[in-house]
């Protein structure tokens, strides 16, 4: 089995040959190196597993970069000989009023601070802070000068793709919750016992997906392979443990999520206590940060909480 895995140092500005920057990077390289040989001892997964899973650290913000920073776009799909070509189409663009998540969960989008911020956008407009989604409930989506039936005007959401073409984008996304955030061992608890309720005595938790910016294409048989309809198709996990019924964990090899509606989402049943946030660059647009083929091109930020 062909395995890959990969880092980022991401910077804003062109970087100096500092001593600071040179450890960075060997510590960078020395941490990739030690997991890839943990993953290529590691077991390989040889079970269809379709109970709970926990997201967590980067893979919780990874997470919405696969899935809201995509389809929160209010770019209208294109047209062909048949009406709009609604695969190329964000998913929640019809979801405007509607519940898009548990009630406890909003997600706010703040160009101001933090790595994707922006005074202007690619097309001259200046953003302000955006709240998607309240109480669940999706409020906005990510506008550029491209009208919809439902929102005829730009919030400053528009970024450059690499080949000079604007798309839709976020800039600093914060998934917050109103419910107490649970610790990791209690989460942990909760996923195995729900985890036994579909008849499993194990569950899994992810830890990271992987990021086709620095990989490239990827080289083995994805989750996308086996998608039809409007789906959401989730990067393979770089980093995924099997959690026993006794708490031991034993990272894993060969995992791919199938495809999955964005109703999913209304689904998340728990969060953790921490948010880190986690810098990546997402193509605009609504196919340019697709799970199909990542590529991070455009500077964002996602922060979340473990679900």
């Amino acid at each position: 089995m062909h395995l890959d895995h990969g880092a980022a140092i991401h910077l804003q500005e062109l970087p100096r040959a500092t001593d600071e920057l040179k450890k960075r990077g060997e510590e960078l390289v020395d941490g990739v190196l030690k997991e890839l040989t943990l993953m290529a001892d590691a077991p390989m997964l040889d079970d269809d597993y379709d109970g709970p899973i926990l997201f967590a650290g980067p893979a919780s913000a990874q997470l919405l970069a696969s899935t809201i920073a995509v389809h929160t776009g209010g770019t209208p799909a294109p047209l062909g000989d048949n009406g709009r070509v609604r695969d190329f189409e964000p998913h929640w663009q019809d979801s405007l009023g509607k519940s898009v998540l548990p009630a406890f969960l909003d997600l706010e989008d703040d160009p101001r601070e933090g790595f994707g911020r922006l005074a202007v956008d690619a097309q001259g407009f200046s953003p302000k802070p955006l709240t998607l989604v309240k109480n669940g409930v999706l409020q906005e989506l990510l506008m550029t000068r491209t009208p919809n039936p439902r929102r005829k005007e730009s919030n400053g959401r528009a970024r450059l793709s690499p080949g000079l073409a604007w798309g839709a984008a976020i800039t600093n996304l914060s998934l917050k919750s109103k419910k107490r955030g649970s610790p990791r061992k209690a989460l942990e608890k909760e996923l195995l016992r729900r985890a036994r309720e579909d008849g499993y005595e194990y569950a899994y938790i992810v830890e990271s997906l992987r990021d086709g910016n620095i990989l490239g294409p990827v080289n083995r048989e994805g989750a996308t392979s086996y998608s039809t309809g409007r789906k959401v198709s989730l990067p393979l996990p770089s980093k995924i443990y099997r959690l026993d019924a006794s708490g031991k964990k034993t990272l894993v090899r060969g995992a791919m999520i199938a495809p999955a509606s964005m109703r999913v989402l209304r689904r998340i049943r728990a969060v953790g206590q921490s948010a880190p946030a986690l810098p990546l660059r997402i193509a605009p647009g609504a196919t340019g940060a697709s799970a199909r083929r990542p590529g991070w091109t455009g500077s964002s930020a996602t922060r979340s909480t473990s679900a």
